[in-house]
């Protein structure tokens, strides 16, 4: 690449909705969702050999105070821990990503919304913030990304482990798809994995894709065949090999865009959004229109919400950019205001109807006959 692309990291107007550059966890024999471990784990791995992977925390190194970065990028930049790796598959990703500019661009656009929330959670835990680029590769920040495994959202969540982890999953609401729940969710299962693995991050990671009894099992036959452990030595799928250095290589690039001939406009180093909860139930479209936003605005902030409204027994909190969260909050306390928002009566969940599928048909086809959300229909088929 000869010229210099820029990339104007703006507020993006509309939620795009097909699934881009998406690596999602996927679902096979050694997939296991354990909750967090208080106690040791029998039978975990020792730490890789081979180079060392073992990587500092967050506090380890100097840096400045978070406030004090201008450019959110250069907060993530200088919270880089993962070890440096020099391996051709890293340089494969590179390259990818590289030819890719406008991927790059749709990207970090949506990216923008979530990304102060994510470093300041990974800052607040002491890992590495190379992490805050991972949704980059499971959903290229986009929050309704839905994956052939069933996985969803920013950090891609299968039913399973996102139940494991305490995201709700029903008619109203799927908690795979919030953007603080899920985040938070993330990085407890990496902080898990992490501990797994004794530290190894390349092997954590390499595991939430993968699952922490598939990477195991690869380490413990190459320990028996007195092979090296380290992640690249590994014998795994190539979904789950190409994900730590797809990882490596987006944070190569952002750490050092000039060097790839690349340029990141500056993200602000501020709040996107704030948190309001009304109280009640509430019409999201209405809550869009008070608010000063379009409906495309809210749904990106609060794409876990399945229906038009918030679910009649909570949670009826919403996200909203920063400085509409004061006007909102003002026009509730009038009386039109809060007529305007007041969800109107949803009918329950309908009782399940079943259809025997004919050639030809598609889960898209049968949601519209019946008239079903789609995203329900396919959690409610597996």
């Amino acid at each position: 690449m000869t010229a210099t692309t820029s990339f104007r990291l703006l507020p993006l107007a509309c939620l795009a909705f097909a699934l881009a550059g998406c690596a999602g966890t996927p679902t096979n024999d050694g997939y296991s969702s354990l909750p967090p471990a208080t106690q040791p784990v029998p039978g975990k791995v020792s730490p890789a050999t081979g180079g060392p992977r073992v990587a500092p925390t967050y506090r380890d190194f100097p840096h400045l105070p978070p406030d004090q970065y201008a450019d959110l990028l250069d907060r993530v930049r200088a919270g880089y821990a993962l070890p440096d790796t020099q391996h051709f598959a890293v340089m494969r990703e590179v390259e990818g990503y590289r030819a890719k500019p406008d991927f790059l661009d749709r990207t970090f656009r949506r990216g923008e919304r979530y990304l102060y929330y994510i470093v300041g959670e990974i800052e607040r835990r002491g890992m590495p913030l190379e992490l805050a680029l991972l949704p980059v590769v499971e959903s290229a920040f986009n929050p309704v990304a839905y994956s052939r495994s069933r996985a969803s959202g920013l950090w891609q969540f299968i039913p399973s482990t996102g139940t494991h982890y305490g995201l709700k999953q029903n008619w109203w609401i799927d908690e795979r798809r919030d953007v603080i729940r899920a985040t938070n969710a993330a990085l407890d299962y990496l902080q898990y994995l992490n501990r797994y693995f004794q530290g190894d991050w390349y092997l954590a990671i390499a595991a939430y894709n993968g699952g922490e009894g598939t990477v195991s099992r690869a380490v413990q036959r190459n320990a028996a065949q007195g092979r090296p452990t380290d992640f690249f030595s590994l014998d795994l799928k190539a979904e789950t090999r190409d994900y730590v250095p797809k990882l490596l290589a987006i944070s190569r690039i952002v750490g050092d865009p000039g060097a790839y001939g690349l340029q990141f406009t500056a993200i602000p180093n501020q709040p996107y959004f704030d948190v309001v909860n009304p109280g009640r139930q509430i019409n999201l479209g209405e809550a869009a229109e008070l608010a000063g936003i379009t409906r495309d605005d809210i749904f990106a902030l609060n794409p876990a919400f399945n229906r038009m409204t918030t679910p009649p027994d909570g949670p009826h909190s919403l996200l909203l950019p920063v400085a509409r969260v004061e006007p909102f909050r003002q026009a509730l306390l009038t009386d039109d205001g809060a007529a305007r928002v007041a969800a109107a009566a949803v009918a329950p969940p309908p009782a399940d109807t079943t259809h025997r599928v004919r050639r030809g048909e598609t889960l898209t086809t049968i949601a519209r006959r019946y008239d079903v959300d789609l995203t329900s229909n396919r959690s409610a088929n597996n």
